[in-house]
């Protein structure tokens, strides 16, 4: 224990050095308290010495308010909010002190009664029934690890169903809490389907709630949180001493997600569902406990299984409790990156004190698998191998989705326009997000082509930016006209190309939106090293006559796409396929590199896939060395059956 000691002392000023984000052990106790309406501070008979007091802002009329966030509560680097699901009513109370005004927005009367933990109390301030009156308490930026809460729930209500001023009175007859849990914020959404299919008018509120509970979080957090053990039927005492208050005990394990603690209300039982009487969930303290460590990384981000993750996304991850160093292990061989033993040898991409990694630009529409070893030499247990995590990056990079525009000024300032050709941009119409371009086409009148086209600021190089394709969506309307939808493409030295569709000629009739993917090597004659135009059109600038069409396409989603995806081999360094990484498999790569001579490089195919260990489409050296140490790792007879 005291080895344990000083090693958390020693992470903690490495934390404090570096910057770098280090897991510490955690004993929190938080007792809501009551702040001053004026002046500042708080009513000290309502905070227990040696507790963290918990004071949320604007709390102190004792008059319902919104969501409330602290951040660094008790200087822990843990965030937590509080607020009710019907958002917007939560309150605190305290025992002996009755409003200033009914209405709110002045100092309460009297003077506090009961001990510090059991004479205040969070709940809501009216709707006195399930789900409109459940508490949630939700924690930011846990360490990963397994958790022991024990919540105090004490409270007194008004004495007449009218009144709330005055909470004098003891909830005589009211039904328990029927259950404390905890929660991640995937179970908040599965919850928020629930109250859509049995309670809609609830839906509003807790979204309301529910989005102020995920702000903190950012656009991408963890879900992985594990209810170990909730409570059930929890009944709220009415007492004065804080010894003699009801407790409830939940335990949970966590990565590092946000986990949200719900304190769910009885079930309504009374004439008018806006009493200030009833039962209610109750939160008056709670002491937040580490049970156990987790070791290991967690929180990944990208999350594992994660899509359409953007090619230059900065990884980041939680650390494990003892982690001083952090290995990182990336690629798009799966087996690869699991029986990685060096992080100096591809998969490896090197060691070091930080809890995020920038890949880089990683390919379009491929699958990466990626580890984190947690390292600290001073551990005899060191390093601890981390899951193997895996995310498929986005199959394209966007051209425009049209998303950027304010008006259809702006939109034309960008995209030029030809033929018989007029656009907008529409609001009404989109595949995704909330706008697209509008294309009115008219080849009548000598039109015999109209068409929308955007030119680069500088010439695009697609094979250095791995695009193997051009995707876009459409959309027509029933009335359209058919003719021949194109793309072309132009490079700096005037080369063009022109693809038409090739699809149901009646697509563009149809108000059902329409993936097209168009191979790069179509468009012949094009320097794909120098692109420098993209043209949508309809019809044909080259054809005799017009063709007497007229109609409204819809684009959107227009981009530049890749063909990747995870490598086919089932078990890189197993090249004779018996399911094993053995002395014969070491022998075949050599044998491969040999044949190719210095500098022994041999691509990918035709060399074959389970040669390549390391992700970059080649076998070579470091792919020998790779297949070497895993079999060194594993030792004699030196055999790695595949997994």
């Amino acid at each position: 224990m005291e080895k344990k000691s000083v090693l958390m002392a020693f992470l903690a000023i490495v934390a404090a050095l570096s910057g770098v984000n280090v897991a510490a052990e955690v004993d929190l106790k938080v007792d809501f308290a009551l702040p001053k309406w004026t002046g500042g501070g708080i009513w000290t008979d309502t905070a227990k010495p040696g507790w963290v007091p918990w004071a949320p802002g604007g709390f102190g009329d004792m008059m319902l308010h919104d969501y409330r966030l602290t951040e660094n509560l008790g200087g822990t680097g843990i965030d937590a909010s509080i607020t009710v699901v019907a958002e917007g009513r939560g309150c605190l109370k305290v025992k002996g002190l009755c409003m200033g005004d009914r209405d709110g927005g002045a100092a309460p009367v009297g003077l506090p009664e009961g001990g510090p933990i059991a004479n205040s109390w969070y709940y809501a301030f009216k709707f006195s029934y399930r789900p409109k009156s459940n508490v949630i308490l939700t924690f930011y930026k846990l360490p990963g690890g397994e958790y022991e809460l024990t919540s105090y729930h004490n409270y007194w209500q008004p004495c007449s169903r009218a009144e709330r001023d005055c909470t004098d009175c003891e909830p005589n007859d009211v039904p328990p809490m029927p259950v404390i849990k905890a929660m991640s914020f995937a179970d908040g959404f599965e919850w928020l389907e629930w109250l859509a299919e049995n309670d809609l008018h609830t839906v509003g509120q807790f979204t309301d709630a529910f989005n102020k509970i995920r702000g903190p979080a950012g656009p991408e957090y963890g879900v992985n949180v594990a209810a170990i053990q909730d409570a059930y039927n929890v009944k709220p005492s009415s007492v004065y001493e804080d010894d003699e208050v009801t407790t409830s005990l939940v335990r949970f394990a966590t990565d590092g997600s946000p986990v949200m603690i719900m304190y769910e209300a009885p079930e309504y039982e009374g004439d008018n569902p806006i009493d200030y009487m009833g039962g209610r969930g109750v939160l008056n303290a709670f002491h937040l406990r580490m049970v156990e460590a987790t070791l290991t990384a967690g929180m990944p981000l990208p999350f594992d299984g994660a899509v359409d993750v953007p090619r230059n996304k900065v990884f980041s991850w939680s650390p494990g409790i003892y982690a001083v160093e952090h290995d990182v292990y990336l690629g798009t061989n799966g087996p690869a990156v699991e029986n990685a033993v060096s992080p100096d040898v591809p998969p490896g991409r090197g060691r070091q004190i930080q809890t995020t990694y920038d890949p880089g630009v990683l390919e379009l529409g491929t699958t990466y698998y990626w580890r984190i070893d947690e390292v600290n030499d001073a551990e005899v247990d060191s390093p601890w191998k981390g899951q193997v995590w895996s995310f498929t990056t986005k199959d394209c990079d966007s051209v425009d989705g049209f998303e950027s525009y304010a008006d259809s000024d702006a939109l034309q300032a960008v995209w030029d326009i030809g033929g018989g050709g007029w656009i907008e941009l529409s609001t009404d119409n989109q595949q995704s997000g909330a706008k697209s371009l509008e294309l009115a086409y008219y080849n009548r009148s000598g039109n015999k082509y109209s068409a929308t086209e955007i030119e680069f600021a500088e010439p695009d190089n697609l094979v250095a930016s791995g695009v193997s394709s051009i995707g876009l969506h459409f959309k027509g309307v029933l009335s359209n006209q058919t003719d021949r939808l194109y793309v072309t493409l132009e490079d700096a030295a005037a080369g063009s190309a022109t693809v038409a569709y090739d699809g149901d000629p009646n697509d563009l009739k149809s108000d059902n939106w329409q993936q097209w993917r168009i191979e790069l090597t179509e468009f012949g004659g094009v320097d794909p090293t120098a692109v420098e135009k993209l043209i949508i059109g309809v019809g044909d600038k080259d054809a005799d006559r017009s063709s007497g069409a007229s109609g409204t396409l819809y684009v959107d989603d227009v981009g530049f796409c890749g063909g990747g995806g995870a490598v086919g081999c089932p078990c890189p360094g197993d090249l004779n396929g018996d399911d094993q990484i053995d002395l014969d498999d070491l022998q075949a790569v050599a044998g491969i590199l040999l044949n190719v001579g210095s500098p022994f490089i041999a691509p990918v195919p035709p060399a074959p896939d389970c040669a390549e260990l390391t992700g970059d489409d080649q076998a070579d050296l470091d792919d020998l060395q790779a297949v070497a140490s895993i079999l060194l790792d594993a030792g004699s007879p030196f055999i790695v059956p595949c997994k």
